[in-house]
């Protein structure tokens, strides 16, 4: 083991090169033996950034209710505004979403909606990357530790609805249809108040809405931290999961980056104070 860890240093040693990230950040280089520590410190950060936005959201945790999403749809707990049009909005987006894409299995039940919890869970982000070898193109499960998907429980989380979807899991149709229906109406809930994204810009976080690709185009809640990441090079991600075993890696947080960390507050106080007199 020893002897095979030593010769993975040596690999990742020849090719250690410049690498760009993710955010356009100042490039470095970065070894294998280097590779602890920063994975150390990238998952110190990333769990306090999680806890973070989970104090956020259970604050925000109102404003982003299926109830307010679907008020007054059939069995409803919340009586306001918007009568039938959102439901029918939902149920034109399910049907969108659930044909060939997504082979829930069954019939739509209301009671999938009306029973949906008004928790919200975080996801980690993942996505496929694939580095082109000698031998092939060898493909990586690459995870970002400073971006994640909300949603609603669903006894489905992110890695394993991209599993189902892509085929290398055997698809649970009821859990399937549960995600698919929580993140539809979770989109409709944000929806509804649109001041969220600049809300989380003011907390040092993007907010976003849109179709994933990865996913046949299912619609997701994305949040982001501002804090950069980075991908090493392919050399190095080759060698350790070589010598794990597991064809996953995890983006690294760029902690040099830090110290130049722009406070958006900060940046429009800047732009007032040195903008020309009218």
């Amino acid at each position: 083991m020893q002897l095979l860890f030593a010769n993975l240093c040596h690999r990742a040693i020849l090719f250690s090169r410049r690498l760009p990230t993710t955010m356009n950040q100042p490039q470095q280089s970065l070894t294998l033996q280097e590779l602890p520590q920063r994975r150390k410190n990238t998952e110190l950060v990333s769990a306090l950034l999680q806890q973070e936005l989970a104090g956020h959201l259970e604050t925000l945790r109102f404003l982003l209710s299926p109830d307010r999403a679907l008020s007054k749809y059939p069995g409803a707990r919340l009586d306001v505004g918007g009568i039938g049009q959102a439901y029918q909005e939902f149920l034109d987006s399910y049907k969108k979403h659930t044909g060939a894409a997504f082979d829930v299995g069954h019939p739509f039940d209301s009671d999938s909606v009306s029973d949906i919890s008004g928790k919200l869970e975080l996801y980690r982000w993942e996505y496929p990357y694939e580095i082109k070898t000698a031998g092939g193109a060898k493909t990586i499960t690459m995870t970002s530790p400073r971006r994640w998907v909300l949603n609603y429980p669903s006894g489905y989380d992110l890695a394993q609805l991209r599993q189902a979807v892509s085929g290398r899991e055997g698809r649970r149709a009821e859990q399937m249809r549960q995600f698919v229906i929580n993140s539809l109406v979770l989109q409709q809930s944000a929806a509804k108040t649109p001041g969220l994204a600049a809300l989380f810009t003011a907390l040092r976080y993007s907010f976003s809405r849109g179709p994933v690709a990865e996913l046949n185009g299912l619609p997701l809640v994305v949040i982001e931290s501002s804090i950069p990441s980075f991908r090493p090079p392919d050399e190095l991600i080759l060698a350790a999961t070589e010598f794990s075993g597991v064809p996953a890696f995890i983006e690294l947080i760029d902690t040099d980056a830090i110290d130049q960390w722009e406070d958006p507050l900060k940046v429009r106080i800047q732009e007032i104070l040195t903008a020309p007199s009218p």
